[in-house]
């Protein structure tokens, strides 16, 4: 699963970093990362894990901040 992650992220920084990319397609991508980012918030809120909520709920809300700024900035 992680490796797999790995992979998604890498594509996904890819096509955002890459000047080739559309500026329509990178904005797109990045409204796609926000909704995921803060459907992970949600879900790692809700964890009955104690960790989770403690680490991933905080670590994924400040991506899905960072992501909607980026998505504004193009």
């Amino acid at each position: 699963m992680s490796a797999g992650a790995a992979l998604l992220y890498s594509g996904l920084s890819v096509v955002v970093g890459s000047r080739r990319t559309p500026v329509k397609m990178r904005r797109h991508v990045l409204t796609g990362v926000t909704t995921l980012m803060g459907v992970g918030t949600v879900m790692n809120g809700i964890s009955p894990s104690w960790p989770e909520r403690a680490i991933w709920t905080p670590t994924t809300a400040v991506l899905t901040a960072l992501a909607w700024r980026a998505r504004r900035d193009f």
